[in-house]
């Protein structure tokens, strides 16, 4: 598949890093703030219990809703993190 579309080829190594379970992908602004390098082990507190993750790599986005404090991963993991069991209450 041909593309001409640079931002396509940069994010697949991040793409590649969120596959591991305990990945995240958070928004640039927080990486950024944080110091946080990719690969690297981040602490957490979620449902108000210690809680840790890998840092896969950031996104930049124009949205001031998702500049700060947004992070993605696997649904299962987010799900574990925020003790929801098997209930999915946003996609």
């Amino acid at each position: 598949m041909e593309t001409t579309d640079d931002t396509s080829l940069q994010a697949v190594p991040q793409l590649t890093a969120l596959l591991q379970p305990d990945a995240l992908l958070v928004s640039e602004n927080t990486a950024r703030e944080r110091q946080w390098e990719p690969g690297q082990r981040i602490d957490l507190t979620a449902a108000g219990k210690p809680a840790a993750a890998r840092f896969a790599g950031s996104f930049s986005t124009s949205n001031p809703a998702a500049a700060t404090g947004l992070m993605i991963g696997d649904i299962g993991f987010i799900q574990s993190l925020l003790v929801r069991g098997q209930r999915i209450d946003r996609i």
